[in-house]
């Protein structure tokens, strides 16, 4: 008679493993406490809202995170980045003008 906490792996099962990201193991994931509040971060993956990618948030990011009172990341590092050299981009003031001051009509008072 066959356990009943164990289950036979299906392919989907295995399919499913092998697409992951390799990830810390738990012994080399990295911990912060903050023994003053009762915290304790852990690096923990997250997927991206952009590219459907996990990403690792790890615990010092975390640990920033919550000094800062900022929500944690949807986006990972690259499509963060990209976002905002776009949003800079958009905002970039206009440094000259492609028309030049000869270009224009002049001006002469009406009498």
């Amino acid at each position: 008679m066959a356990d009943s906490d164990t289950t036979p792996e299906t392919p989907a099962d295995t399919a499913a493993e092998e697409s992951e990201p390799a990830v810390q193991s738990a012994a080399e994931a990295t911990s912060e406490t903050r023994p003053e509040q009762g915290l304790e971060f852990r690096d923990r993956l997250l997927v991206c809202a952009d590219c459907d990618r996990p990403f690792l948030f790890s615990a010092s990011e975390q640990d920033f995170f919550f000094e800062k009172d900022l929500s944690e990341p949807k986006r990972c590092r690259h499509r963060r980045e990209e976002r905002k050299r776009d949003r800079n981009a958009r905002n970039a003031p206009v440094t000259s003008c492609p028309m030049q001051i000869d270009d224009l009509a002049p001006w002469t008072p009406s009498d």
